[in-house]
């Protein structure tokens, strides 16, 4: 670790462990289990080159903006596909862009013999039928898996399909070019964002069309990014042997090769943490509450700390501004 003094060489370590876990045909997780003071060493880079830091992302040496000017296309991007686009309306037998369902008034139901009209999200369009018999429920779905496909078709990722299930889940999640959302949220009672309960902790379900719209519409756009950042700099690293131009998306790349998931792989890192720092508190979905203070290693690992600020800069007063 002492050799480590700049992103570039935390890049080289990670892909010099890369190799040696290639050529031992082992998973991570088995890696990991062989080499136990490997996660030490690795959380300590995700520690110390912070992809929710700024000033980190403004200094790293050789990067010239590279990263930072590709992330603002991906923020733009969504915010364009939000704006601009749209989705075949059951409800109102129109097409209308994702905007207008978000934040129109123009859903309507009778309440005690009036006709009042509300955006999609509106709680008390929560479990009711539209006049013409469509559920809110169902056209919330349509909007929720036609937003996923075009924001994946505007930037040219591949996408095998997005699917909505009917299970307890964290929410929206991507893996093998898939993203899914589930019908039902598991949430800490003590806290409004996702999060995996245990036995010691009061968990509560919720319906996933009925969780706070701002945090869904920054859900979907974090879990895009996840695909984004496999399509645009995993897959041309290590298949394509394409040359990236920025050790910034060398790291994500890379790291996304150690990426910290499922509760073997984080038990493994459990005694690592970093506390929250205020000035990161919206950009990163951290907490300055005592007690929820610190972000374990899986937040703090840079493919988590991209996608959640790219999640909270579109959804920002400065992007699609959303209530």
């Amino acid at each position: 670790l002492q050799c480590i003094c700049s992103l570039k060489e935390a890049v080289e370590f990670l892909q010099a462990n890369k190799s040696l876990c290639d050529s031992k045909n082992l998973s991570t997780f088995d890696y990991f289990r062989i080499h136990p003071s490997l996660t030490g060493k690795i959380a300590y880079i995700y520690y110390r080159f912070d992809m929710g830091d700024e000033k980190f992302i403004e200094n790293v040496e050789g990067d010239r903006g590279a990263y930072k000017n590709d992330r603002e296309k991906y923020i733009k991007g969504v915010k364009e596909v939000f704006e601009t686009q749209t989705y075949k309306s059951k409800i109102l037998n129109r097409d209308i862009t994702f905007k207008e369902a978000y934040d129109k008034d123009i859903f309507s139901r009778m309440q005690n013999g009036i006709l009042i009209k509300y955006p999609l999200f509106h709680q008390d369009l929560n479990g009711q039928i539209s006049k013409n018999g469509i559920s809110f429920l169902q056209e919330r779905k349509e909007f929720v898996i036609t937003l996923v496909k075009k924001i994946c078709k505007h930037f040219g990722l591949k996408l095998d399909g997005a699917y909505i299930n009917n299970i307890d889940s964290r929410g929206i999640t991507s893996y093998d070019n898939k993203i899914f959302i589930a019908e039902w949220l598991l949430m800490d009672s003590n806290k409004t964002q996702f999060h995996e309960c245990n036995g010691n902790q009061s968990c509560i379900n919720i319906k996933m069309f009925e969780y706070p719209s701002k945090r869904l519409i920054g859900t979907i756009a974090h879990e895009c990014r996840h695909l984004y950042i496999y399509e645009k700099f995993y897959r041309p690293k290590f298949y394509n042997q394409y040359p990236l131009p920025s050790v910034v998306m060398d790291y994500l790349a890379i790291s996304l090769v150690f990426y910290i998931n499922g509760k073997n792989m984080k038990k493994l890192f459990q005694p690592y943490k970093k506390l929250c720092d205020k000035a990161n508190e919206m950009a990163v979905y951290c907490s300055t509450i005592e007690g929820y203070n610190y972000q374990n290693a899986y937040e703090i690992q840079p493919n988590e700390r991209d996608v959640r600020y790219v999640a909270a800069q579109i959804i920002g007063k400065n992007t699609l501004n959303l209530n």
